[in-house]
């Protein structure tokens, strides 16, 4: 039905008008339905509602259906990970074993730079390697922690720049929020957080992934964000 006052068009089983706030008559026998065709997941077709005037169909503007949320989540429910006929505005999911090998690459090279910290700090201070190591190692420990987590930031920072660390590079996945867009610095924080908040429970928030329908940690879901195929 379209607005008396500025014209818009909403649905005809609306008393007011969405744009403007007019009243307008409401007519539940004139709303139909068309299928456009194309997809936005493995399951389902979009369905754009459609006001139909005189028998012919119009179609309702972009900002009518974005503001009902008609088109549906392309991300959610399509988590195969070998397909070639996906839908384009589809994202495929990454496979749990693509995100292991990714965090096992990005783990051991935050581990290795802090550990060749340590060893330039040693040599820089003119210690032996082996003697510092057990003369200092209660020492070295806690500071080779503290250096290991200031390592880790740099995944904050990659994951907000590109979506990509050292191993999501290398097995071409990425981190993306839920429209499918790149993530922000506070979505990135707020990930990096949930890193050792997933590890926590003997790692339970890193392998519940294996369980989700969509393929999340629990980082995943206190950032909103998912780990699709970089394509």
């Amino acid at each position: 039905m379209k607005c008396p006052k500025c014209g818009y068009n909403s649905l005809d089983s609306l008393n007011e008008c969405k744009r403007c706030g007019a009243t307008v008559e409401a007519d539940t026998s004139r709303i139909n339905t068309v299928k456009t065709g194309k997809s936005t997941s493995i399951d389902n077709d979009i369905e754009k509602f459609t006001l139909f005037e005189n028998d012919e169909p119009i179609l309702l503007d972009e900002e009518f259906v974005n503001d009902y949320s008609f088109h549906g989540t392309p991300i959610k429910k399509y988590n195969s990970d070998n397909t070639n006929d996906s839908p384009e505005s589809s994202l495929v999911l990454a496979s749990f074993s693509r995100r292991f090998l990714a965090f096992f690459i990005d783990i051991s090279v935050v581990l290795a730079v802090s550990f060749l910290t340590i060893i330039i700090g040693l040599l820089a201070a003119g210690i032996e390697i082996n003697e510092g190591v057990m003369k200092f190692s209660y020492i070295l420990l806690p500071v080779y922690m503290i250096l290991s987590l200031l390592a880790s930031t740099v995944l904050l920072f990659l994951h907000a720049y590109s979506g990509k660390s050292f191993g999501k590079l290398i097995f071409g996945i990425r981190v993306v929020r839920e429209d499918g867009r790149s993530i922000s610095l506070g979505q990135s924080f707020t990930r990096w957080v949930g890193y050792y908040l997933s590890a926590l429970p003997v790692l339970y928030g890193y392998l519940s992934a294996i369980f989700d329908n969509n393929l999340q940690t629990w980082h995943d879901k206190i950032s909103k964000t998912y780990v699709i195929k970089d394509n």
